[in-house]
């Protein structure tokens, strides 16, 4: 089964996504969330899109969304890098397109001339280098294919037999995994998140019914005290997922219980 990391995820549309997603990975590869994107297109760029530090090491990236590059169009930006406000160390070509050895070969190739120089290193990725980058944060992974997840959720869909199949269902969420790390992140590693199965499901119950799921509270553990956020129900036939809304005292289906949460 597909992993994050494995999937074959699509491609981006436009220029301005894929120099979005280039900055992401490279925040991620670099350790440096302050990265940031250089000017916008139609600017003297010197031939850089996004830089930041890399081991307190100046180091830019060049995104490109295209299948490939000349060594007429990697030579242009090398040579306008080697002009930019900050001395690089390393210069990365991150390209949409499909690993390429003829590619890779070039670019070690002027790699090579330009460190003789005592310049810059140059490297490249490629749309399956930046996707794994990206795909080790859930949230990332959400931004730029949430809709096709969606799009493809119902085919994998399967019966959640075992509390473990339930507890597994909740975990994998995409936004549970961003609501830990946040909360990990915001309380300094004092404060993580739990389940209880509150019921199991009644097998002898109608099909489509609530009393057909497991019941499942999750909470924000304190030093001093458990709180309950959520408490959510999973079908044990399909798999859906349920939330329940404390104010209206109803069972809300989790893409309308998405949309919710982003009005608050």
């Amino acid at each position: 089964m597909p992993t994050p990391s494995t999937a074959k995820w699509p491609r981006p549309k436009s220029e301005d996504e894929w120099d979005e997603m280039v900055l992401d990975a490279m925040r991620i590869k670099w350790n440096d969330p302050n990265a940031q994107r250089y000017g916008r297109r139609g600017q003297e760029q010197n031939g850089i899109d996004i830089y930041g530090k890399n081991n307190s090491l100046d180091v830019a990236a060049q995104s490109k969304n295209r299948d490939s590059l000349t060594h007429k169009d990697i030579q242009d930006d090398v040579d306008k890098a080697c002009n930019f406000f900050k001395p690089l160390v390393e210069l990365t070509f991150a390209i949409s397109g499909p690993k390429d050895t003829k590619t890779q070969q070039l670019i070690d190739s002027i790699s090579d001339t330009n460190v003789e120089k005592n310049k810059f290193t140059i490297r490249v990725l490629f749309f399956d280098d930046i996707c794994q980058y990206l795909s080790t944060d859930y949230s990332l992974i959400y931004k730029y294919w949430g809709s096709f997840i969606e799009e493809v959720k119902p085919e994998i869909k399967k019966p959640v037999l075992t509390k473990d199949d339930a507890l597994d269902t909740i975990i994998n969420l995409i936004e549970f995994k961003s609501l830990a790390q946040y909360i990990h992140d915001f309380s300094h590693g004092s404060v993580n998140l739990s389940f209880m199965i509150e019921k199991s499901p009644d097998l002898n119950s109608e099909k489509g019914s609530s009393e057909r799921s497991w019941e499942v509270n999750m909470f924000e553990n304190h030093d001093t005290h458990v709180h309950r956020i959520w408490t959510i129900r999973v079908d044990v036939d399909s798999g859906d997922i349920f939330f329940f809304e404390d104010v209206r005292c109803v069972w809300m289906p989790f893409s309308d219980w998405k949309k919710l949460q982003l009005t608050k």
